[in-house]
């Protein structure tokens, strides 16, 4: 081969790995999964009495009491996840079976609502949907009526 040809090819050939370089840098992958990393839980006009704590064996991220309720009292349960721009930022409540605690859960936005029959206290399990951070959260509600 001729040197200007065996020149060209190699100037052809550092040219390309700057540009893949380059232009590989300024990549993004679109079809990303953003998992969930935390769950921020609250219920509706009340403040928790602790937070982040362990009692006989379980681990209690909140613990919300209510004083002086009536029969058929409603608690309004908001849950946000961290980061705010994961894929699936729905999360799923459940309780454990309780004939005097009902629950209603809202499967487009992330709110859940308890009612109570009877005072007594439920955990209330917060887990995420993303399907594969395993993010849960545990709320102690004790109720007491008048």
């Amino acid at each position: 081969m001729k040197k200007s040809v065996v020149l060209l090819i190699g100037l052809v050939y550092i040219i390309s790995v700057v540009v893949v370089g380059v232009v590989g840098i300024k990549m993004h992958i679109y079809d990303e999964t953003i998992y969930v990393t935390d769950i921020e839980c609250s219920i509706r006009g009340m403040e928790p009495k602790q937070v982040d704590f362990d009692y006989q064996g379980e681990h209690y991220d909140y613990y919300y009491v209510a004083y002086d309720c009536e029969p058929n009292v409603k608690f309004e349960v908001h849950s946000n996840v961290i980061p705010s721009n994961a894929t699936n930022d729905h999360v799923r409540y459940y309780i454990n079976e309780n004939e005097n605690v009902t629950l209603q859960t809202n499967e487009d936005s992330n709110i859940a609502f308890l009612t109570f029959k009877e005072e007594g206290s439920i955990d209330i399990h917060v887990s995420s949907t993303d399907g594969g951070s395993g993010k849960e959260k545990l709320i102690w509600l004790k109720v007491k009526f008048k």
